[in-house]
């Protein structure tokens, strides 16, 4: 590592606001207007980027060359080349194979399971910190500005296969010494990954709820509507919030459902009114809120009590002991 320019600075705030939690999205239209920010900003693929609401930004998926090696960001804006996700070890930015039972046959990482994974790796590996909404400048720590137009045309070159000492000496790896796959880190977000799953599930029907209450009122005091776009925005936030296989309180599986409407709204001459799609989508709402709120409500009760426990506890250490 070269030796670091004092005026850079090391960590920038991104898509996140500080204190902002990273896991399970409460606005998904603005889950997807930061999704859609990362793609214009880094100009990725959609194939080459996970995404789910249950983390709050979406993740590029490093793909591997034929020799096996992890492949560079060929195209990528090199402006953004500063994003940690863009530098991941592969032991990190891999699928890990999972074992669930003791003879059971290993499988590969759902979506879901590897994004809060890297997700709470990269937390614990200071990559991203929540209380600040910062995320570290990999270029910056290693002496690098982003914003030097001859960096930014090293980076060019570098991802089109010339050879770059300095970039070449780019590794992560250190910092997630204790947090690999086998940490513990990767173990608890497995482990918690169902429950995360299926209270993004319930808040996501909370807010298509309460969008198509808002709409239906819209529509019946005769307020300008777009139709045709509204219909097809509530297809898609049902589509992007109930990633990873929603059921309803029925077992049924919604995601069939979601895709009909998506068919019928986005067709050349849209098959489904607005007024459809909102009595379509209300029952589907409801029917997945109560199979999984008790899930969200038990994670906001937690999370509350650790609020307390956490507020008590600076109390206590500001408190004078009246002994001394």
């Amino acid at each position: 590592m070269t030796d670091q320019t004092p005026e850079l600075q090391l960590r920038r705030g991104y898509l996140l606001a500080p204190g902002e939690g990273v896991i399970i999205s409460s606005d998904l239209q603005l889950f997807v207007d930061r999704f859609t920010q990362f793609m214009d900003d880094t100009g990725l693929d959609l194939e080459d980027v996970v995404l789910s609401p249950l983390v709050a930004f979406p993740i590029p998926q490093a793909a591997r060359g034929s020799d096996g090696k992890m492949l560079r960001w060929k195209g990528v804006n090199p402006a953004m080349f500063w994003h940690p996700l863009l530098w991941l070890p592969a032991n990190i930015a891999y699928r890990v194979q999972l074992i669930e039972e003791p003879d059971g046959a290993p499988r590969v990482e759902t979506n879901e399971e590897w994004l809060l994974r890297v997700t709470m790796q990269c937390v614990e590996a200071g990559l991203l910190d929540i209380e600040m909404g910062s995320w570290l400048d990999v270029l910056a720590f290693h002496g690098l500005d982003v914003n030097d137009e001859r960096v930014q045309a090293r980076i060019v070159l570098w991802c089109d296969g010339e050879e770059d000492a300095e970039l070449d000496a780019i590794d992560l790896s250190p910092m997630f010494e204790l947090f690999g796959p086998e940490s513990d880190c990767a173990k608890n977000a497995l482990l918690d990954h169902e429950k995360f799953q299926r209270a993004q599930w319930a808040q996501s029907a909370d807010y298509l709820g309460r969008v198509c209450q808002d709409l239906a009122e819209d529509l019946a005091a005769g307020r300008d509507v777009n139709l045709t776009q509204e219909t097809q925005r509530l297809g898609f936030l049902a589509a992007i919030g109930w990633l990873g296989g929603a059921v309803t309180d029925t077992g049924e599986p919604v995601d069939p459902q979601v895709q009909s409407l998506l068919h019928a709204a986005n067709a050349d001459e849209p098959a489904i009114t607005l007024q459809e799609a909102i009595d379509f989508l209300m029952p589907l709402c409801a029917g997945v809120y109560q199979a999984h709120s008790e899930v969200l409500a038990q994670l906001a009760h937690e999370a509350n009590e650790l609020e307390a426990m956490v507020a008590a506890e600076n109390r206590s250490a500001v408190t004078p002991d009246p002994g001394t």
